[in-house]
């Protein structure tokens, strides 16, 4: 039993401990953080599954999808605990068949000496159904399953839309939604003429006298 000593000794190095200084080790956390973080395969795994194979799906799907934050993790981590689950639904369904196949081999040896491979799968799967709900069951996990991994899929997807979206320049944006013609660089459109606005002073046409040329600047001035 740990001494009372020992469990103050513990608690005291603890507080000494406040995680990496460096800007390289808050980076190497971080990372571990994406690549262990949320993820747990004791959730998912029993004793009699391989951890190995488990660790290789989850480290393809790391490297398909490539999380860079825990948001887009726990998606690929509900798609990775999706896919194990499915993988044992498939292997439990012939798992099952297979255990009524070998009870029932005596029986069918005695009864039906004759009786092929699929005949006895077909009097195995019929007594499942008859007797057990259990296929039904793998049906409805299997499907559960499926649409889990489905929508994680789709939910980590319509995230990165909306990231790509929310950090795309505002003025490419409105050029966009711009008609054509309005865009810079576009060709002036036939018969647009630039028209006078006032500015600049027109030239009285020919023989046409000139009643504003000798008009006085303000009324003051002609008094």
């Amino acid at each position: 039993m740990t001494s009372l000593r020992r469990i103050a000794a513990n608690r005291a190095n603890a507080q000494k401990s406040t995680g990496p200084k460096t800007p390289e080790g808050k980076a190497r956390a971080a990372d571990n953080s994406i690549r262990h973080g949320l993820y747990s395969r004791r959730t998912i795994i029993l004793s009699n599954e391989e951890p190995e194979a488990l660790e290789q799906i989850r480290h393809d799907y790391i490297q398909k999808y490539r999380p860079t934050d825990a948001a887009e993790l726990i998606y690929v981590e509900t798609m990775i605990n999706a896919d194990w689950r499915l993988r044992r639904i498939w292997d439990l369904e012939p798992a099952a068949v297979d255990f009524v196949v070998d009870a029932q081999a005596p029986e069918i040896a005695a009864d039906a000496p004759d009786a092929d491979n699929p005949t006895r799968t077909a009097i195995a799967v019929t007594e499942l159904a008859d007797q057990s709900r259990i296929l039904d069951m793998l049906n409805r996990y299997e499907t559960t399953y499926m649409r889990q991994l489905e929508r994680a899929q789709r939910n980590l997807e319509r995230m990165r839309q909306q990231a790509r979206h929310d950090t795309a320049p505002v003025g490419a944006a409105v050029l966009e939604a711009l008609p054509s013609s309005f865009k810079p660089g576009a060709p002036a459109q036939p018969g647009a003429e630039t028209e006078n606005c006032g500015n600049e002073a027109i030239e009285p046409a020919a023989g046409v006298p000139n009643h504003n040329a000798d008009a006085p600047d303000s009324p003051s001035q002609g008094a």
